[in-house]
Parts: C-alpha cells; structure tokens; sequence
C-alpha cells in the first residue's frame, strides 16, 4: 500500500511550490509540482526528508523496542509524530551551542573534543536540556567572580545560555528536563558517555 504525503513550501519569490512524495514498499517517487524538477534536486529540504523518513521508520519499528517500558516507546513515538519540523529534527540531531570569551555564541560538534575547560556547552537534545561548564569556568564561579564589579563579562557569559535555556524551556511542551553540571562533576560522566569518549576524527 503507497503511503502520500503533500509538502507545500511558499518561496521567496512569492511562488508557492507542492511537493508529492509517494513512498512505496522499496523506492521513493517524487513528483514535484509545477515545474521540470531541477528545482527539486537544488532545493529539496533536507531536514524535512529526514523527519518523514523517521515517522515512517517509526511505524515499521513497532516490534522492534529495546530499552524502553511501551509507554516510553508510544510517548516518544507520539512527540516524532506531532512535533513541527524543527523539534523534530531536534529529536534526530540534538543541537550543541558555544559559550567563551573568545567568540559569540556558535554551533559545535556533537563530539568530546568540543569539551574545553574555558568554554561553556549547551546542549538541547528536545527531552533534555544540559548547560555543561568547562573546569575553569566552574571554579571562576565557585570563588564568585561573576559577583565583582570587575568581572561583569564573566557574569555575562554565564548569564548568556542560562537564559537561551529559559527561552528553549518556556517554549517547548512538554517540559524538558534541565540539567546543570560541570566538567570532572557529579553528573558529567553520562553526559560525556552520550557524547562519546572518542572524537569524530578517530572514528
């Protein structure tokens, strides 16, 4: 049985584009609408392709549970299927931010080696969200130099992505889970195990 799917994607230039996807048991037509298809090839997104593809994959995976109760396994699979491209995406490629006072606010790998002592991690993985201090941005802030007047960029940089936390909090439902810790802390060893404790160039 053919699964369809129509994706409307209104472009700049005020043309309004319908893409038919048509998913069959081994191949994937796409027929896109109105146009010869090089724009597809061009400009097709990507992140949308990938969602799809996991909400299909999520159906075919209903015998296939490890690791997880049936309530956790329907919840997730629930979220995968209600959530905008965005969030979802979120849940497949968790997104990693930088905080240091050498550069503003950036993407970073999902590897180890983005651990850094002077650097502090955000990382939103949609269930979860972790603010990750680096050693020497944890004991700066153990002997209060953010308190002194001398030290408001430090104060600052350890304001910034508390707050980018908030925003990510307040907006997002259900409630992910906040969690605070720093580099050689109490809760750092998960949080390094789900990274991985090998960076990508060695793998």
């Amino acid at each position: 049985m053919n699964r369809g799917y129509s994706l409307e994607l209104e472009c700049s230039n005020a043309w309004r584009l319908i893409l038919l996807c048509f998913f069959l048991s081994q191949c994937m037509y796409l027929l896109f609408v109105p146009s010869t298809g090089w724009e597809l090839v061009q400009g097709f997104d990507q992140e949308t392709a990938a969602v799809v593809m996991a909400r299909l994959t999520s159906y075919k995976m209903e015998m296939e549970v490890f690791n997880n109760s049936p309530d956790e396994t329907a919840y997730f699979r629930i979220l995968l299927n209600r959530e905008n491209i965005t969030n979802a995406a979120v849940m497949i490629q968790p997104s990693l931010i930088s905080y240091s006072f050498n550069s503003l606010p950036a993407p970073a790998l999902l590897d180890v080696a983005s651990i850094s002592a002077d650097r502090i991690l955000l990382l939103d993985s949609y269930f979860s969200v972790v603010i990750f201090h680096g050693m020497t941005i944890a004991q700066w802030r153990n002997m209060g130099y953010q308190n002194q007047p001398e030290h408001q960029a430090f104060a600052q940089l350890l304001r910034t992505p508390h707050d980018d936390a908030q925003m990510i909090i307040r907006d997002r439902f259900p409630v992910p889970r906040l969690v605070i810790c720093d580099q050689h802390g109490s809760q750092e060893s998960g949080d390094t195990l789900n990274i991985g404790d090998r960076t990508l160039e060695t793998l």
